[in-house]
């Protein structure tokens, strides 16, 4: 905090450690969750509620997130292991809309969540962020190398575009595009 005190651009500061604690938080990859509340705590110490009233925001989002997801998975009961976390816009750095082709399978899952939560909460609006996606496969490859043709088994943890490219060939080993 030392060190803190004698930046000039504060503001660019912020930017930029918001930028980073939402893709910890978002990405589960922070090493602590208490040390992230302690260095807001500090932060807040420093600068005033004020500066870390958005990073405090987006830290409520997270544990509301949490409770939402477990009230839903107690009604649904989906083969697939749905985990939402709803943002608030204010909250968080802003991020470009995209209209990715979700299989349908996937996006009857999304549907389903999208329902439950406006059945929730009414008047608000739920936009899919499928930049910030991602998503665990469990994938069976044959190799043919070997005479045994033994399958291995593996869990691949890719993007969410990476998982609709790995999607395509669930049914097929090979195809075309164009």
């Amino acid at each position: 905090m030392v060190l803190f005190r004698f930046i000039q651009g504060k503001d660019i500061f912020e930017a930029f450690y918001k930028k980073d604690l939402a893709k910890r938080l978002l990405m589960s990859k922070s090493a602590s969750i208490d040390s992230e509340k302690s260095m807001l705590a500090k932060l807040k110490r420093e600068c005033g509620s004020q500066f870390t009233f958005k990073l405090e925001g987006m830290f409520k989002d997270m544990a509301v997130s949490k409770d939402l997801m477990l009230s839903y998975r107690e009604k649904e009961t989906d083969a697939v292991d749905l985990s939402v976390t709803v943002l608030t816009t204010g909250y968080w750095p802003t991020y470009t809309a995209d209209n990715a082709i979700i299989p349908t399978k996937i996006s009857g899952l999304l549907d389903k969540y999208k329902t439950y939560y406006l059945n929730k909460h009414t008047g608000r609006k739920l936009t899919w962020q499928h930049s910030l996606s991602f998503c665990t496969l469990k994938a069976t490859f044959g190799d043919d190398v070997t005479e045994r043709k033994m399958d291995l088994k593996k869990e691949l943890n890719v993007s969410v575009y990476q998982g609709i490219v790995l999607f395509l060939f669930n049914n097929t080993s090979s195809t075309t595009y164009g």
